[in-house]
């Protein structure tokens, strides 16, 4: 049997490329509202020498495989139901966050 010490260890490095990469991605609308270049996306974009939107697109792909990864990990249907509530609800706080101004675009 799994111990939830060697779960931890297995997806943390997904888990925190999600967990860090997040914030970064929804805080890019305002942060272009503001003119304010020095983010993640525009020095990921600088580094590899891409344009924003491409730059955009990688880590969102990145974000989304790491997800997939936790998910192939977690091999029991109720470790699999608990990530996916925190991930919904993880999500939801950012999304409805006024900090950053998705209701302008989101509706």
């Amino acid at each position: 049997m799994t111990t939830l010490s060697e779960i931890s260890l297995t997806i943390t490095p997904f888990s925190s490329s999600l967990l860090t990469t997040d914030s970064d991605i929804f805080s890019l609308y305002k942060e272009e509202l503001g003119n304010d270049t020095k983010n993640f996306v525009n020095e990921r974009a600088y580094v590899t020498n891409k344009d924003m939107i491409s730059a955009l697109y990688d880590i969102v792909d990145e974000t989304v495989a790491s997800t997939c990864n936790v998910r192939l990990v977690l091999a029991g249907e109720k470790e699999r139901q608990t990530w996916e509530r925190f991930i919904d609800a993880y999500l939801a706080f950012h999304l409805e966050t006024p900090r950053y101004r998705l209701h302008e675009i989101l509706g």
